[in-house]
């Protein structure tokens, strides 16, 4: 069943499926949430699906897990100073037992961004070698990150930064991306620009595109201030980035900036110019426990999910209580859907999302006692338009 119930005012709540549940801890099928000796929890924790396989990289343990749809581990790839010896898993690439499940030592560091690509290469976010980290006054950043590629019997093949293999390490990666014909797109940031990389299957630069705020465009009016870039993520097929823009706005004689709106600024890497820019509908949320004549609604900023394979747009943003709207746009601006989704937001510690090429929405949800990963079929929505 798709839609679960149906909401008064809003239509319809999507589904939610539980697919799996992990425990918090140390051993190999678990994920590591704790914060140590109060340092607040910073690592990376990321959820990947690809051919109805899980993927998740566990910053804290320094380790990526391969999961199938029913929870079970089918491959782990993690640092043996920064966990215990798998008791699930083949760790002996000599042993003559044939196993497909199988455990892969390799001495991370920082484990970041993951991704998957279609002939099953593992792209892992790692934090380069000291001799290799430099500083770019351009880009007011230091490059210390490199993007580790893993064959499916868990070889390390190379390293990617940004010349290709055995290039230039990155600024900070915000997400690495795969797309049509394996290639793999990685977004990388600094203080003053997003720059994005692509790179084919086999490693070799295909381009890179700077994307600087002041270069974006700017809703008509004045008073704006420099926008502020939330995220930026590549079409599957186009040669197109979307990138998610807030703009803020002078309040006059009043002093201070306030929200104006959020837009999808369309950026063409062949041409290396702006395309479009589609505003996004603004959304006014009623606050709980306002007086019978008082406006205490406020305005809600959407969070974008990303891009499916057929170009549309997928953003999210809290209503009330344990909802949030989901909502989807065509490139042409047009609003495909909303629906409602829900989440236990006061009980979540830690949480992550992941939107594959057909539309399927999947989240690791952490709490204090456990992890569920599941999804939601959005994809049926544009199935059925």
């Amino acid at each position: 069943m798709l839609f679960s119930s149906c909401k008064a005012g809003d239509g319809k709540t999507l589904k939610r499926e539980t697919l799996f549940s992990l425990k918090i801890g140390k051993m190999e099928d678990d994920l590591d949430l704790v914060e140590h000796y109060g340092v607040p929890y910073t690592e990376k924790t990321r959820i990947v699906m690809r051919n109805g396989l899980f993927y998740i990289g566990n910053g804290n343990s320094k380790k990526v897990m391969e999961f199938n749809g029913y929870g079970d581990i089918l491959s782990l790839f993690y640092s043996a100073e920064s966990n215990p010896g798998p008791i699930l898993l083949d760790t002996d690439s000599g042993s003559d037992m044939v196993s497909s499940r199988k455990a892969y030592q390799y001495p991370f560091t920082d484990v970041g961004e993951i991704a998957v690509t279609g002939s099953g290469l593992l792209l892992v976010e790692e934090r380069a070698q000291e001799y290799q980290i430099s500083y770019d006054e351009e880009l007011a950043s230091s490059l210390n990150t490199i993007v580790l590629r893993f064959s499916e019997d868990g070889e390390v093949l190379d390293y990617l930064g940004q010349e290709g293999v055995g290039g230039t390490p990155f600024p900070y990666v915000e997400r690495i991306f795969v797309v049509d014909n394996d290639t793999i797109w990685i977004a990388s940031r600094g203080p003053n620009r997003w720059v994005l990389f692509s790179f084919d299957n086999h490693g070799a630069l295909k381009s890179r595109s700077d994307i600087l705020p002041q270069e974006i465009p700017m809703p008509d009016g004045e008073g704006y201030a420099e926008p502020a870039v939330k995220g930026v993520f590549p079409d599957y097929t186009a040669p197109l980035l979307y990138v998610m823009v807030d703009y803020y706005r002078s309040e006059g004689d009043k002093g201070g900036i306030d929200f104006d709106q959020s837009a999808i600024c369309i950026f063409n890497t062949e041409t290396e110019s702006w395309d479009s820019r589609i505003v996004l509908p603004a959304k006014r949320v009623a606050e709980q426990g306002g007086g019978f004549l008082e406006d205490d609604s406020f305005v809600t900023i959407y969070e974008a999910l990303g891009v499916d394979r057929n170009g549309n747009l997928y953003f999210m943003a809290p209503e009330s209580g344990d909802d949030f709207e989901l909502m989807i746009m065509g490139r042409d601006g047009s609003v495909v859907d909303r629906s409602t989704i829900l989440l236990e937001d006061d009980q979540i510690i830690y949480r992550d999302f992941y939107l594959s090429p057909e539309g399927i929405l999947t989240a690791l949800l952490a709490k204090a006692f456990g992890v569920d990963i599941v999804w939601w079929r959005s994809d049926r929505i544009t199935e059925e338009e």
